[in-house]
C-alpha cells in the first residue's frame, strides 16, 4: 500500500527517461526492478530485506523560482493589482519502492514538495 507523507504528495516522473511522456510514480507497482531501473536510472540506494526482498530509493532536488507577476486585487483590475515577488523555493522528493522475491515493484513510500514534477 502505497501512502504520501507530505502536504503535495509525490505523483509523476518520466517514464523512459527518453523525452517521453511522464509516468505517475505509482504506476511502478508491478514493475520489475529492471523496468524500474530503465525508466527511473540507477537508485540512490539499495537495501536488501529478509525474504529476499528489497528497497531501491531515490532522492532528487532542484531550486525553483516563483512569483514576480501581477495579479489584479480580487480578480477586478478596477480594484488595481499587486506585485507577487520572487523568491527562490527548494523542491525535494524521496521516493521508495519496495521489490517483492520475485523482483517486483509491490510498495511505494513517497514523501517530499517535488514528486509532481519530472524526476531528477
Amino acid at each position: 500500500m502505497a501512502w504520501i507523507l507530505s502536504s503535495l504528495g509525490c505523483t509523476s516522473s518520466t517514464g523512459s527517461g527518453t523525452g517521453g511522456p511522464r509516468r505517475d510514480l505509482l504506476s511502478w507497482v508491478g514493475a520489475s526492478g529492471e523496468e524500474l531501473q530503465q525508466g527511473l536510472g540507477a537508485p540512490n540506494s539499495v537495501e536488501e530485506l529478509p525474504a529476499s526482498e528489497k528497497v531501491m530509493a531515490y532522492r532528487w532536488s532542484r531550486t525553483k523560482v516563483t512569483g514576480g507577476y501581477a495579479v489584479s486585487i480580487g480578480g477586478f483590475s478596477q480594484l488595481g493589482t499587486q506585485y507577487v515577488p520572487e523568491r527562490m523555493v527548494k523542491m525535494n522528493c524521496f521516493c521508495q519502492f519496495t521489490l517483492d522475491a520475485n523482483d517486483r515493484v509491490r510498495d511505494i513510500v513517497l514523501q517530499g514538495n517535488d514528486c509532481l514534477a519530472d524526476h531528477r
